[in-house]
């Protein structure tokens, strides 16, 4: 799922953990990272400015082994082989954008060569 499509589902969250896969990890984005890391685990954020929705992006990510060290599967439900959503949370809009205010940006080490 590229980046503009979990942007608009996040927009839209109210209180569920989108999780999509990504090669052998599972990702949070935005909303759905915040309240990862406000109710399961505290986690590194990673923020980023996305060019294609020009705005910032946030995101978690974890092993794909590790999905059952922070949920039972009753909690999860399957939307297709790379995505998941957990049900269940408490979001409010107020918390979410302070706390994204306070992040600061992943800055990449560039190498010089």
């Amino acid at each position: 799922m590229n980046i503009h499509k979990i942007t608009t589902i996040e927009d839209q969250n109210t209180g569920k953990i989108y999780l999509h896969k990504e090669g052998f990890f599972w990702k949070a984005y935005q909303q759905s990272s915040y309240i990862f890391t406000q109710e399961i685990k505290a986690f590194k954020i990673s923020k980023k400015w996305a060019k294609t929705v020009e705005r910032e992006v946030v995101s978690i990510g974890f092993p794909e082994n590790a999905l059952e060290k922070f949920f039972n599967e009753e909690q999860l439900t399957k939307i297709d082989e790379k995505q998941i959503v957990v049900t269940g949370y408490l979001f409010r809009v107020e918390d979410y954008q302070q706390w994204l205010a306070f992040l600061s940006f992943t800055v990449r080490n560039v190498s010089k060569r």
